[in-house]
């Protein structure tokens, strides 16, 4: 649990109000529960059973920041997807 506490979640910001156990008992849950979590490897929604859909309020046309593709890719690895 100290390399999920160090590595995983070092960029992790906790609410101020939390109390050292409460902050304690989050982590705890937190590590207990890591694969229901999105990373840089799996997406959210990676466990079966339970994925997850994203639904959009907003109408066409979407805003930039909608329009814009969730991992954006080099002109290089742009070429390699299109056959």
């Amino acid at each position: 649990m100290d390399f999920f506490v160090t590595e995983q979640l070092k960029e992790a910001e906790f609410n101020h109000e939390l109390t050292v156990k409460m902050k304690e008992k989050l982590i705890e849950l937190l590590f207990k529960y890591k694969c229901a979590f999105a990373t840089d490897k799996e997406p959210l929604g990676a466990i079966i059973g339970h994925e997850v859909d994203i639904i959009l309020h907003v109408e066409k046309p979407y805003p930039p920041l909608l329009r814009r593709p969730a991992y954006p890719a080099s002109p290089r690895a742009r070429e390699a997807f299109v056959v």
